[in-house]
């Protein structure tokens, strides 16, 4: 068993990754969370992580969080080395935990910050293939797009929880467009409402905002499934 920070940005990778962690057998001590500057961070997910306060509060675990000052590479592994910090130095975590699945960047620099602090790498869903959506989605996993930015997907699949149904007419836009069907090449970024790890669901209040090529689902509230969520809706 390895004492593990999980790297979480409320998507579907970072999250699966956490069940997967505690399935084969380590402990999972808190989350981290760096909110990148930019939206187009070849490193950082960027959309809805705001609500990983709360998806934390629903897991039951402490949650760290911090802003890359800028898009610079140095600042987000400053932030990345400050979370880890707090980590290791309040939960003295033994490895840190991530949700890549194939990108050899992401990898490598997730193991230099391993490597800068001492610690075990684990990325239980690395290599996943063909069928890895649906393992998600079967094993109760809802999770929302909230962002898209290639082509086949527009303004339509913002706010969507995707199904099996949905996994299939994305094998089939793989096929017409060449994109990544688990969205591994940053097709799209999703945001985990509820799971098996959850205490409680979460609610999403926001609009879509497509300009023809991309948009993303900007969220203006979040809150448990039994809160008032938009105080001005009916």
């Amino acid at each position: 068993m390895v004492r593990l920070g999980a790297l979480f940005s409320g998507g579907k990778d970072s999250t699966f990754a956490i069940r997967e962690a505690a399935r084969a057998g380590h402990r999972v001590c808190c989350l981290m969370t760096v909110h990148p500057h930019s939206p187009e961070s070849p490193l950082l997910h960027h959309p809805g992580t705001r609500i990983a306060p709360l998806q934390a509060r629903s897991m039951g675990l402490p949650w760290y969080g911090r802003e890359a000052a800028s898009a610079e590479e140095a600042d987000e592994s400053d932030a990345l080395d400050r979370v880890v910090g707090r980590a290791v130095a309040e939960h003295h975590i033994e490895g840190i935990l991530h949700g890549g699945i194939r990108s050899r960047f992401q990898r490598r620099r997730f193991g230099e910050l391993c490597d800068r602090h001492s610690l075990e790498a684990v990325a239980p869903v690395w290599g996943r293939g063909a069928g890895y959506l649906r393992e998600i989605i079967g094993a109760g996993f809802r999770f929302v797009i909230v962002s898209v930015s290639a082509g086949g997907l527009d303004g339509s699949w913002l706010g969507r929880v995707v199904t099996a149904d949905d996994a299939d007419r994305l094998d089939l836009l793989a096929s017409s467009y060449g994109l990544a069907a688990d969205f591994e090449g940053g097709e799209a970024e999703t945001l985990v409402v509820d799971c098996p790890l959850f205490e409680f669901g979460i609610a999403l209040c926001g609009s879509p905002a497509w300009d023809g090529y991309r948009g993303v689902l900007e969220v203006s509230g979040a809150a448990p499934l039994y809160k008032t969520l938009c105080p001005n809706s009916a």
